[in-house]
């Protein structure tokens, strides 16, 4: 779903977020969900690349906390396992409406990268839906809510970002974080290793703990 209508970068000061508090969330909990680039139908180093999965990464297991601390049942597992899959299979960078159904295909191919201990079921589901509007979506379960609104916060990088159309008040909070991150990790989509340093950037920012 686009976003258009974009926040200004002028109005989110990445240099200006540590009074928002952060719930915490260390580099090992997203680091075991690191994709393997080969896991992708395209090159990883695109704008839906690895770079791209590991912001998403991110946003899903803080936003996960942020909910959960709410009230609100989530299953941090499974948006991880989603996050790591949901862009693989895109046939190009540009409006692929398709991509999550085919995601959705190549992992219930591919049942053996999900632990048996996550819903493999629930996964597919998240990578399935994360494409179509919410309108169009059968079942708009708090996960989905979840990875779109992570999916969103990493619009920044295409211009795209249109805080009306995030669906959690968690991720309102993380706009001025997640345009810090974007911009501390914007030139390293294309280098090796980008799914750790972008970890090791987000460590550094405050915005995933040591461990």
């Amino acid at each position: 779903m686009s976003n258009r209508g974009q926040t200004s970068p002028h109005l989110v000061n990445s240099s200006h977020w540590r009074d928002i508090s952060l719930p915490r969330v260390t580099v090992s909990q997203v680091m075991q969900y690191e994709p393997d680039p080969r896991w992708f139908a395209q090159p990883a180093s695109g704008i839906h690349g690895l770079g791209h999965e590991a912001r998403v990464l991110i946003w899903t297991q803080i936003l996960a906390e942020m909910v959960r601390q709410e009230g609100s049942s989530i299953d941090a597992a499974v948006l991880g396992w989603a996050a790591a899959v949901h862009d693989t299979q895109r046939s190009d960078d540009g409006d692929d409406p398709d991509h999550g159904r085919r995601a959705a295909s190549w992992l219930d191919d591919h049942r053996s990268i999900i632990p048996p201990n996550v819903s493999l079921e629930q996964v597919i589901h998240l990578c399935r839906w994360h494409v179509p509007p919410d309108h169009l979506v059968p079942d708009m379960t708090m996960d989905l809510r979840v990875l779109k609104d992570a999916d969103a916060l990493d619009r920044w990088r295409i211009s795209d970002l249109n805080p009306s159309f995030l669906r959690t008040a968690s991720a309102q909070k993380l706009l001025r974080p997640s345009y810090a991150l974007w911009t501390e990790t914007a030139s390293v989509c294309s280098s090796e290793q980008v799914f750790t340093r972008i970890l090791g950037v987000a460590q550094r920012l405050g915005i995933l703990a040591d461990g």
